[in-house]
This record gives structure tokens, sequence and C-alpha cells, in this order.
């Protein structure tokens, strides 16, 4: 029986493939480790500031177009609409920061469409999140919203546009 002796690497040459082959998988696993950090880390921000938006919309909008303001306490506020309606807003505390409720009353004494959380304002480490109502001048309505260390005032009135 004869041995044939073919051409195939050598010791020395599979181990440097083998490590150019594990550096490189190192760095395209860094490199997808980073971007999918950035990617969640983007996903969050967005999500707390999407939130913050909406709340901000809304909370205008009701005021813009109310009527009366039928109550203003430091955290929380209810108005009447011109159709009759009462809406109302309301801070809760809870594990992740202030929850924002509003509820609507559209005449009858009862809460037709339930009280629910319309937004989660965010704490910080070093700042509580929180939502206030002041008495603003001519009639309106200052809110401010602290979430995430963004922090937004603003003001309100039947007479402006939402």
């Amino acid at each position: 029986m004869r041995l044939s002796h073919g051409r195939g690497f050598t010791l020395v040459e599979v181990l440097i493939s083998t490590s150019i082959l594990a550096v490189v998988a190192a760095a395209t696993y860094l490199l997808l480790d980073t971007g999918l950090r950035a990617r969640s880390t983007t996903h969050e921000e967005s999500r707390g500031i999407g939130a913050f938006s909406r709340t901000l919309l809304l909370i205008r909008g009701d005021i813009a177009r109310s009527e009366r303001i039928l109550f203003l306490g430091a955290d929380s506020l209810a108005m009447q609409s011109p159709t009759g309606e009462r809406i109302s807003y309301a801070t809760r505390r809870s594990i992740a920061g202030a929850e924002i409720f509003r509820s609507v009353d559209e005449g009858s004494g009862w809460i037709e469409r339930p009280l629910r959380a319309v937004a989660t304002l965010y704490d910080q480490p070093d700042q509580q999140a929180y939502m206030s109502f002041t008495d603003g001048v001519g009639g309106t309505v200052t809110v401010e919203l602290m979430s995430d260390g963004h922090r937004i005032r603003f003001a309100a009135g039947s007479w402006m546009s939402p």
C-alpha cells in the first residue's frame, strides 16, 4: 500500500487562520452588541418622549376646548367642555414614576369612559417625575411635566388653539 503525499495545510497555517477567524468573530460580536445596545437605548428614550408628547397634546387640546375650569389642584385638574362633559386629570405615583390618569364624565354623574392611565412619566435617579397644574394669568392653566430628565412647561387656555 502506497501513501500519497498530497499537499495540505501545515499546523502553523491552520493556527494562523483560526486566530484570524477568532479576531474577526470577536470584532463582529462587539459591533453587533454595540449596535443593539444603542438601538435599545434609543427605543427606550423615544418611547418616553413619545408618551410625553402625546400627553402634552392631549392636555393642551382638552384645556383649549374647555368651557371652564371646575377644579385646579397641584396634581389634578377638572374642566367642563362645551358639550357638558367633565374631563379630569390626576397623577398617581407608581413604581416607575408618575402615572397620568384621564377620565371623562359625560354628564350622568357616572364616569362612562373609565379612568385610565394616558401616560407614565419616568423617574430619574436624581429627579422624580411629576405633573403639576397652576393657575395662570388671564384664565390660562400652566402645566409642568418632568419625565426622564426632560422638563416642559406650557400655558394653555380656552382661547388657544390646540
